[in-house]
């Protein structure tokens, strides 16, 4: 009976330092989406003032959605702050929301400065290389011939600039997803429908891929030898966006 009675104060104990843990990531990454947006703030800033206003537009609407999806975070900090003891779970399952918006904020206006950034090198005449390279130094001669032979320049960069637009996609619905979970009320028709009508669209990116078992490897075909389903493929990866995007700033 001793050793049972240590045993359950041993894991009331783990489980009462997971949550402190999980408490913790979340309030720094509360503060770091939060630097986040003034810094990608500062930069469309920049941008604007040597560009224009057009070429921040897109950078622009970004943070408007990341600051909609920071106050909603900051929300569901406040109700742990309210939260009983008896509800820990429901507090637990809240950090790991707010963990998951933040990070969604701070890699979305990563790949939107990206984007801003490339525009303005550009402008500048000192465009950044678009190529990046990921094999050895020295490969092998029969390396070398491959990719030479199955790959013309650039197409590296757009198999991951695909995958990374499905990918932005995806994070996206995931947060838009978690909003609707925590809110007491249903969304509104329109935030509704625009949800619903992404998940359509992203169910079609699936269907394109073949299933999501071998998704990586039908990209890279795509990129490879389908040029005009690559070009659709990432117009609906990006329209998947834009739609979650407005759904959230509807909620």
């Amino acid at each position: 009976m001793t050793g049972f009675l240590v045993r359950r104060r041993r894991g009331a104990h783990e489980l009462g330092a997971r949550e402190a843990d999980l408490a913790r990531r979340a309030a720094s990454a509360l503060l770091a989406a939060d630097d986040r947006i003034r810094e990608a703030a500062e930069e469309a800033d920049f941008a604007e003032a040597e560009l224009g206003a057009e070429a921040t537009g897109r950078l622009r609407a970004a943070l408007d959605t990341a600051r909609r999806v920071l106050i909603d975070a900051f929300r569901l900090q406040r109700l742990n702050g309210e939260a009983t003891p008896s509800s820990t779970q429901l507090t637990s399952a809240r950090n790991a929301r707010i963990i998951r918006a933040c990070d969604w904020i701070e890699q979305t206006l990563d790949a939107e400065t990206a984007a801003l950034a490339q525009h303005v090198a550009r402008a500048r005449g000192t465009e950044m290389p678009e190529t990046p390279v990921f094999m050895d130094a020295e490969p092998t001669k029969g390396a070398e011939e491959t990719h030479q032979k199955d790959a013309a320049p650039g197409l590296t960069y757009v198999h991951l600039q695909l995958r990374e637009r499905i990918e932005i996609a995806d994070r996206r619905l995931e947060v838009a997803r978690d909003l609707v979970a925590t809110r007491s009320g249903r969304p509104g028709a329109e935030a509704s429908a625009r949800l619903a009508l992404a998940e359509h669209l992203r169910a079609d990116i699936t269907l394109c891929l073949g299933g999501a078992s071998d998704a990586s490897e039908r990209v890279a075909t795509i990129v490879v030898i389908e040029p005009a389903r690559r070009e659709r493929l990432a117009a609906m990866a990006e329209r998947v966006a834009e739609l979650t995007d407005e759904a959230v700033e509807l909620m």
